[in-house]
């Protein structure tokens, strides 16, 4: 993934989006977040809605 922003383009490669996906998953697993269980995203338009999202689901 390429992030265009104000300083520039970043890359987010596979590998790095997978290590906070499952981090995030697993923070959820830690905070009692089941299946079933509402998650909400709150915040600006960013690409990183995407890792958040997979991680959630």
């Amino acid at each position: 993934m390429m992030v265009i922003g104000p300083h520039g383009t970043e890359s987010i490669t596979f590998g790095s989006m997978l290590a906070q996906i499952r981090s995030i998953a697993y923070r959820l697993s830690q905070e009692k977040i089941a299946f079933g269980d509402r998650v909400a995203l709150i915040g600006e338009n960013h690409p990183n809605w995407a890792i958040a999202y997979l991680g959630i689901i």
